[in-house]
């Protein structure tokens, strides 16, 4: 009986006791980013790299680009050259005579022959990043698929990417005029990924 009255008592109370709590407020994830910037410019669209004029054994002047890495996430830096072909910009009658065409006039046109538009086989090419070579070779053999330029270009990272080259100096009369146009690609990568 006793033991029924100390439940019924506890029954009819209320239990109090300390309690605290803390918040923490404008909580957020975010995705980092990567952004590259090529000559001062983001998106890259007006330098054109560009040489003329130019006779066998006769040096390219080198250009160089300056890269930066505008995001703040860490990436791996690739590079490629794209659209790659050779045009017959302009025919001379050397041109067409070597070429096995007949020259119909003081002014052309060049009549038959077979034309040889590769002139990107003649020009010996390099690719420098930071100083360092990365590709020696001719203008039609420079990598046309992703290839790696630096691993871990940091946030804020910047470095130079420069062309240079030659005509090769055995360049014949089937070259005069011609042209090697190409696209320059650079990509920015999750470090660790490819493009």
């Amino acid at each position: 009986m006793v033991l029924l009255l100390v439940v019924g008592m506890t029954g009819g109370f209320t239990w109090t006791y300390f309690t605290d709590t803390e918040t923490s407020t404008n909580n957020y994830f975010q995705a980092g980013t990567l952004d590259l910037m090529v000559d001062n410019e983001n998106p890259w669209t007006s330098t054109a790299i560009t040489a003329s004029a130019l006779e066998p054994g006769a040096g390219i002047t080198p250009i160089d680009l300056d890269v930066e890495n505008l995001g703040d996430l860490m990436g791996d830096l690739y590079y490629r050259f794209t659209n790659m072909s050779g045009t017959g910009a302009a025919t001379s009658e050397p041109e067409c005579s070597a070429e096995g065409g007949t020259w119909t006039s003081p002014s052309g046109p060049c009549v038959g022959g077979v034309p040889v538009d590769n002139i990107q086989t003649q020009i010996s090419f390099d690719v420098d990043w930071n100083s360092g070579n990365i590709y020696s070779g001719t203008l039609s053999a420079a990598p046309s698929t992703w290839t790696l330029l630096q691993n871990d270009f940091v946030a804020s990272g910047t470095g130079t990417f420069t062309l240079s080259g030659i005509l090769s100096a055995a360049t014949t009369n089937e070259y005069q005029g011609d042209r090697a146009e190409f696209d320059i690609e650079l990509g920015l990568a999750q470090d660790g990924q490819t493009l």
